[in-house]
């Protein structure tokens, strides 16, 4: 009967010390579920770097190392949108018989000089999309201040405002798109040369 990875590798003892080897020093975040924790820890390094290391999840007989990724507000993962094979370059796998120095000597070698600077990048659409967020969250305060509304919260598909006889949702570009729009006719004179860019001609 083959013996399992977990019982192969305790990573409630083994990560400290892979964390700490020489070339990473690191800290170590072990699994908060007590029943999973002897199998998974993330390791906290510099400048935001993050990896997941799992008996569980590799090949028989392997430690699997993986790069984490920074999260956007909605929960949605900055991974890089590569193909499966340039991913894999983002995790490793290392032998259980090696000892927590040579394992450390892995990760710096195979994983870190890839993952660091996919990591940067993926901070960086990360920083883009925080700006572009927030710029849209300015443009919906304002435009729901001048139908006497609130500054709406962010839903799936931008900001919504809705007010009486009319309802628009700012999203991304910026893009104001109106969904419901009811006007007396004299109103709709004065507003259609507007939105149709003919005011004036």
């Amino acid at each position: 009967m083959s013996v399992s990875n977990r019982v192969l590798l305790n990573l409630n003892d083994a990560a400290p010390k892979i964390a700490a080897a020489p070339g990473l020093n690191w800290t170590v975040q072990p699994e908060i579920d007590s029943n999973r924790s002897d199998g998974m820890a993330h390791l906290d390094g510099p400048d935001g770097l993050k990896l997941w290391l799992s008996t569980t999840w590799g090949p028989a007989g392997m430690l699997h190392v993986s790069g984490s990724w920074p999260r956007g507000t909605n929960g949605q993962s900055y991974q890089p949108y590569k193909s499966n094979g340039d991913r894999q370059k983002y995790s490793i796998n290392v032998g259980l018989a090696k000892t927590p120095e040579q394992m450390a000597r892995e990760i710096e070698r195979r994983l870190l000089p890839a993952y660091r600077t996919a990591l940067a990048e993926a901070w960086e659409r990360k920083r883009r999309d925080d700006d572009a967020d927030a710029e849209l969250a300015r443009i919906a305060a304002e435009l729901a201040a001048l139908v006497n509304k609130p500054a709406p919260n962010k839903g799936s598909e931008g900001y919504s405002v809705y007010a009486a006889g009319i309802s628009f949702r700012v999203t991304h570009g910026p893009t104001v798109e109106f969904q419901h729009l009811y006007l007396e006719p004299e109103m709709a004179r004065r507003i259609l040369p507007i939105l149709c860019g003919t005011e004036g001609a």
